[in-house]
């Protein structure tokens, strides 16, 4: 049986291009996120270019639409070997302007979904072996006081990924970060997604 990547916040820079890189290894793709036609863009995309890929729609802030989104994608596709989750409230917003609720918000769409899709994908994950990759950032070792909501999610994302690493190595599961410590341009010679 193919192998799944299952993407969930997936967009235009870092995860399609993982998700490309996955797809040359033979990976079926799963793309979550919250718009239904710039996912449809993003399958239509991929099918062109002779990769198979399979796209639902959730906002990351709802756990429940997003297991349910996950379902939908399982349905097509079987087990999801790899789980990236690149969800993120990407406010930049300084922390003293921020209210205390929507960063409790931002903290549950980076962080606590994060978790809730690796529980739930967990049976997946470990029949296949498979792997948990959460995207990190700079801003978990270097905070940004500008952008308040984003470092305490990155923070939390480090935090999450090693105590997964820990508690799922004994199953045979790997999990870590991809961490980008710098803002991703398609120009850049460093910070390019395909790089």
């Amino acid at each position: 049986m193919k192998k799944t990547l299952l993407i969930i916040g997936a967009g235009p820079g870092l995860s399609l291009a993982m998700a490309r890189r996955f797809a040359r290894e033979g990976f079926h793709i799963g793309l979550i996120s919250r718009t239904q036609k710039k996912l449809d863009g993003y399958a239509e995309e991929f099918r062109r270019e002779g990769f198979e890929c399979t796209v639902a729609a959730a906002d990351a802030s709802d756990a429940e639409a997003l297991k349910s989104a996950i379902d939908r994608i399982r349905k097509e596709t079987g087990p999801v070997s790899v789980l990236l989750y690149n969800a993120v409230d990407a406010r930049m917003k300084h922390i003293l302007d921020e209210d205390p609720e929507d960063i409790a918000r931002g903290f549950r769409i980076s962080v606590g979904n994060a978790l809730a899709s690796v529980q739930h994908l967990l049976p997946d994950l470990k029949e296949s072996a498979g792997a948990v990759l959460l995207t990190g950032g700079g801003t978990a070792l270097y905070p940004v006081p500008e952008m308040g909501t984003i470092s305490l999610g990155k923070a939390g994302i480090r935090n999450l990924a090693h105590q997964l690493h820990k508690a799922l190595k004994k199953e045979g599961v790997f999990a870590g970060t991809l961490t980008i410590a710098g803002m991703i341009d398609t120009n850049s010679a460093s910070h390019s997604p395909d790089v």
